[in-house]
């Protein structure tokens, strides 16, 4: 973290602020080896095949970087209007970027922001470092959205909300929850999640993280791994979301101190350097990540890839795939890419028996 920043709240005590509980956290929860927290996280994720894409430390001063739209802005969810002027940076310059939710007698307002209009990503680790908000009423929560949301069912194609963390005071104070939601939020919703009990979750900073597969989710909570799904895996490009609201799944609003904050120190996401291939077209039935290498059908029969079975390929940018009809890279050849939803058009629908992947 940034060491100046006890410096500046005490600075700013000494001129007569007076802090709420969450701004006297910041500043003694500042002494947590932020060294600590990344090398934990790097011990438990390994990131070796994967390339940052997206890092905002929230160090500037004034206006959002451009990647972040004001989601939701003047409208109504839940029991609170959105707000832009309530996002903003926590202590000016310090690389805190803070989402309030406020209370005027019986009103009250919440915040978003996103990365709709800029930053979408398909597959990757997505993680934040953050302090959790700290009354009843509001929630926080990081989360991840795609725009085609509910158009059909089959999350597959339409997207998954992938909630990497939401802290909700109702659950009680040291409960992290992670959710998928898919299939719309109407008749046809569906909905599977994990709570998990992290000591001191409501003092000091934790990092958060989610790894999105072709195959799996798998939730990190200060480089711990707390729980993995097969369950509803999205095969489309989704984007970012930070939100503090008041929606009812945080208790009862009006017992709630305010204002009460989330409170963001970073994000960062990677994008994966595996190609995935898939037992059917339209990403369905098993997938399987195939990193950089050469593979016979020997070597693909050990990862779990069946020979003359796999229909459709995801390729991530920068990143190249030859499929072969014979073994040992032999016979007819093609080379991919971007992704394929069904090979039948090529003529290598089940009809693949050796793969290269290499950096394109």
């Amino acid at each position: 973290m940034k060491k100046f920043l006890s410096t500046l709240l005490i600075g700013a005590c000494l001129f007569g602020c007076k802090k709420s509980n969450q701004e006297k956290t910041i500043s003694t929860t500042e002494k947590i080896s932020a060294k600590a927290q990344t090398e934990l996280t790097a011990n438990s994720v390994n990131l070796d095949d994967y390339t940052l894409t997206l890092e905002d430390n929230f160090d500037g001063v004034g206006p959002l970087n451009a990647r972040w739209n004001y989601r939701a802005e003047n409208t109504v969810r839940g029991y609170a209007t959105i707000l832009r002027s309530n996002v903003s940076y926590a202590v000016s310059g310090a690389g805190i970027l803070r989402l309030a939710a406020k209370r005027n007698g019986d009103s009250f307002t919440a915040s978003q922001i996103s990365t709709q209009n800029s930053f979408l990503q398909k597959y990757g680790y997505f993680e934040c470092r953050v302090l959790v908000n700290r009354t009843v009423g509001p929630h926080c929560s990081f989360w991840i959205q795609s725009p085609t949301y509910g158009n059909t069912n089959d999350p597959g194609v339409s997207g998954t909300e992938i909630d990497v963390f939401e802290h909700h005071m109702a659950n009680g104070a040291n409960i992290a929850r992670h959710n998928l939601h898919w299939n719309g939020y109407g008749a046809d919703h569906q909905t599977i999640g994990s709570l998990e009990t992290i000591s001191g979750l409501q003092y000091g900073f934790h990092t958060f993280g989610v790894e999105w597969t072709s195959s799996a989710y798998i939730f990190y909570v200060d480089g711990v791994e707390r729980w993995r799904t097969s369950t509803a895996i999205s095969h489309t490009s989704e984007y970012l979301i930070f939100s503090q609201e008041i929606t009812g799944f945080g208790g009862d609003r009006f017992t709630g101190t305010y204002p009460d904050f989330m409170d963001i120190d970073w994000v960062r996401v990677y994008k994966t350097r595996k190609a995935s291939v898939f037992q059917e077209c339209q990403y369905k039935g098993w997938a399987k990540q195939l990193p950089i290498g050469n593979y016979t059908t020997a070597q693909l029969a050990a990862l779990g890839v069946t020979n003359d079975a796999i229909s459709s390929i995801s390729v991530p940018s920068g990143i190249k795939i030859q499929l072969y009809q014979g073994d040992n890279f032999t016979g007819p050849s093609i080379t991919l890419t971007a992704d394929n939803t069904c090979l039948s058009d090529e003529n290598f629908d089940d009809n693949i028996s050796s793969i290269k992947v290499s950096a394109n």
